[in-house]
C-alpha cells in the first residue's frame, strides 16, 4: 500500500525544519504518520512534542495541543493492542481537557475491552453528553454489563429509560 499522505508528511516535516518549536506541526505530522500506519514514527513525533521546552507550557494553546497529543498516543496504543497504555493516554487527555468528547468515547471503548464496565459506562454517558456517542450496540453491551444503580451518574441518556 503506497503512502496515503506523502505530500502532507513532506509539508509537516518541512514546517518542523523551519520552526522546530511549533507544537502543532509535530502533532499534525504524528497524525499523518498514524493515518499512514507508520506508528513508530508517529510515536517518535509525539515524544518530541512532549519533550519540547521551547513551547509555552501554560498557554491554553499548548494545553490543547497536549490533550490532542495524548489522544493521538491513545489511538496509536489502541491500534497496537496496548489497551492499558491507551487507557492512560486517554485519561491524560481528559486531565487537560475534561470536555474532550472523542477522548471519553475512545476511553469508554478501551475500558469495555479491559472489562472495566462501570467506568466505561460513565465515559460513554459523558461522550454522549458531549455529542460524540458510542455506537448504540456497544453502548448497550456496556450497559448490560453494569448492574442497575451502579452507573455512578444521574445523567443517563434518554435511550436508557426502560419505559
Amino acid at each position: 500500500d503506497a503512502e496515503r499522505y506523502p505530500e502532507a508528511i513532506r509539508q509537516f516535516e518541512r514546517a518542523i525544519e523551519l520552526e522546530p518549536g511549533r507544537a502543532e506541526s509535530h502533532l499534525k505530522l504524528a497524525k499523518a504518520y498514524r493515518l499512514n500506519d507508520r506508528l513508530d514514527l508517529a510515536e517518535k513525533e509525539l515524544r518530541l512534542l512532549q519533550g519540547n521546552d521551547q513551547i509555552q507550557i501554560q498557554s491554553p494553546y499548548f494545553q490543547e495541543i497536549c490533550a490532542e497529543a495524548s489522544f493521538e498516543s491513545g489511538l496509536i496504543n489502541r491500534s497496537q493492542g496496548k489497551m492499558s497504555q491507551a487507557r492512560k493516554s486517554f485519561l491524560e487527555a481528559l486531565e487537560v481537557k475534561q470536555s474532550y468528547g472523542l477522548a471519553h468515547q475512545q476511553l469508554a471503548e478501551v475500558l469495555f475491552i479491559l472489562e472495566e464496565y462501570s467506568e466505561a459506562l460513565q465515559h460513554a454517558i459523558k461522550a454522549e453528553e458531549l455529542g460524540t456517542p458510542l455506537d448504540p450496540s456497544l453502548f448497550n453491551k456496556i450497559r448490560e454489563k453494569v448492574p442497575a444503580g451502579s452507573e455512578g451518574s444521574s445523567s443517563e441518556p434518554g435511550r436508557m429509560d426502560p419505559r
